[in-house]
């Protein structure tokens, strides 16, 4: 089983073929530290087509309605030329009248200065804490909206410590997710309805920008280690979203490494994700913290297998990390990653590029019935298979030579509930879909 899954995982970091170059338009967003503006070294880097500029929310409101503008202000000033993805972490990080205002349950803090500590969290489907910080997201977009070099700003209210659907999941604070929520399904239901609200109050606080909004997706997003009901969580948010803000809505996983090289691990959940939904909206990486990242090879080798995996999942954009995008032993991989996340045309989000490959399945979520549908520009050798979560396959529904066209294979689904990937690969080349399996 692991041979099959280190195999699987070598084949899907091929990188983008040149016709599908043209969805990646967005370059490389050199992710600078909390609170901190960007380096000098890192504006006049040419290579760094942007920033990722965060900040925690209790540092730009000391109080309700006190706002200090004066980082990001600076950045915005310095910025010139480049992208500026915006990122504002509330949760733990939310001013102390808002914490005290709202319904509250104590946590493990994971990430961020209160690190290791217990603390107050707004939950995050309170009414007086949404409140609280919709106002605040109105009073960033007045603030900064007009920006030309405002990209996209990260979506969060929901969450708890940074700009992703990152929720405490540790054992005890699973036990008190229960016990605040009553039972999963009332947890999953409340807070889809908070991500909801959230996507409502950014598409009318940016709605006069230029300016999207992404979503981050991380492991145990619903913080019950429920597989299924996580899919089915966040797929019904990615719909929401789609439908509710489809010019400002969207997709991107944090957490990027260098796998199959470092670690030696297949591909992670939500890499696919990227790739099912890059021809129809914005989508993007950003990499792990580099602590993390290089724990087991060279540094220049696993960053820019990294930047494959992102190429190979057709990301418009990869946010690096400032010490690397400036690290003179990773330039080549840098000028690499810009090359290549730079060379599109004009017709980028939205498009499927010519003669790429289509994999659709339907209905998805299945309980029977699914058909897998799937179009060949040429006449080609084609194997399609049915792979679970741990890599290993466990359904070949095709391996033989296809005439140019559209193909269709009804789907037996023998396998236990949960999430898989249907993989199609031609010549080389690989597409992706996610199948959600429910009896």
């Amino acid at each position: 089983m692991i041979l099959i899954a280190l195999c699987l995982a070598a084949v899907l970091v091929t990188p983008a073929p040149a016709a599908a170059a043209s969805t990646n338009c967005w370059g490389v967003l050199s992710v600078t530290p909390w609170d901190q503006p960007p380096r000098p070294a890192t504006l006049a880097d040419t290579l760094a087509d942007g920033l990722v500029v965060r900040a925690y929310w209790d540092s730009l409101e000391t109080d309700q309605g006190a706002f200090r503008w004066s980082y990001l202000d600076q950045v915005f000033a310095a910025a010139g030329s480049k992208r500026i993805h915006l990122i504002v972490a509330p949760g733990f990080y939310s001013p102390p009248a808002v914490i005290a205002a709202s319904h509250t349950a104590s946590f493990l803090v994971p990430d961020g200065p209160l690190a290791g500590q217990l603390a107050p969290l707004p939950l995050p489907w309170d009414s007086t804490y949404l409140h609280h910080w919709f106002r605040f997201v109105d009073s960033l977009a007045v603030r900064y909206g007009h920006q030309p070099s405002l990209a996209y700003v990260s979506l969060a209210g929901p969450n708890a410590y940074n700009g992703e659907m990152a929720l405490p999941t540790d054992s005890a604070g699973v036990t008190t997710w229960r016990a605040v929520a009553g039972s999963d399904t009332t947890l999953a239901r409340l807070l889809e309805q908070a991500w909801r609200q959230t996507i409502d109050a950014y598409d009318a606080a940016f709605a006069g920008s230029g300016a999207s909004f992404t979503i981050a997706l991380v492991p145990n997003s619903l913080p019950l280690g429920d597989s299924t009901l996580q899919a089915h969580y966040e797929d019904d948010i990615i719909a929401y979203g789609l439908s509710h803000a489809p010019n400002r809505f969207g997709i991107q996983t944090n957490g990027l490494d260098g796998r199959p090289y470092c670690p030696e691990q297949p591909p992670k959940y939500h890499w696919p994700v990227i790739a099912q939904y890059s021809t129809v909206t914005l989508t993007g990486f950003q990499t792990m913290d580099p602590a993390e990242l290089y724990a087991c090879a060279r540094r220049d080798s696993t960053l820019y297998q990294a930047v494959q995996n992102a190429i190979a999942y057709d990301a418009h954009f990869v946010e690096i990390y400032e010490q690397n995008v400036l690290d003179p032993s990773l330039a080549w991989v840098i000028a690499f990653a810009h090359q290549r996340l730079t060379n599109c045309g004009p017709a980028a989000v939205g498009e499927p590029p010519p003669g790429t490959l289509a994999l659709r399945a339907a209905p998805n979520p299945s309980r029977a019935g699914t058909v897998i549908r799937y179009t060949l520009p040429s006449r080609a050798n084609v194997d399609l298979g049915i792979y679970d979560l741990t890599g290993a396959r466990v359904a070949t529904l095709a391996q033989a030579q296809q005439s140019r066209g559209e193909h269709a294979i009804a789907l037996q689904t023998r396998w236990p509930d949960g999430v898989y990937f249907c993989r199609l690969r031609v010549n080389g080349r690989v597409a992706l879909q996610r199948l959600l399996i429910v009896h």
